[in-house]
């Protein structure tokens, strides 16, 4: 039998392609503004932007443990916070 569930210790290698990618990212978006500033190399950094910020919102859990995220009632759309168990 195979594990249903992800091991929850840290996964260093299961994000590496991904923050190799958002270094990649950055680092060209850094060289294109240092090299000009004109509106097609800002527009491109702009979706460099994006897909750091997409990449970048995958990576925690498996980065710090893989906690799972608390999920919140219906309750909670009235002012009141309840966890419900996951």
């Amino acid at each position: 039998m195979t594990p249903k569930e992800g091991a929850r210790e840290r996964q260093p290698r299961a994000v590496a392609p991904a923050l190799a990618a958002v270094a990649v990212l950055v680092g060209v978006a850094a060289f294109g503004l240092l090299r000009d500033q004109e509106p097609a190399t800002l527009n491109n950094v702009a979706f460099a932007a994006l897909h750091v910020a997409v990449l970048s919102c995958g990576h925690r859990a498996p980065r710090c443990g893989g906690r799972r995220p608390r999920r919140w009632s219906s309750a909670s759309r009235h002012g009141k916070r309840e966890a419900v168990p996951a």
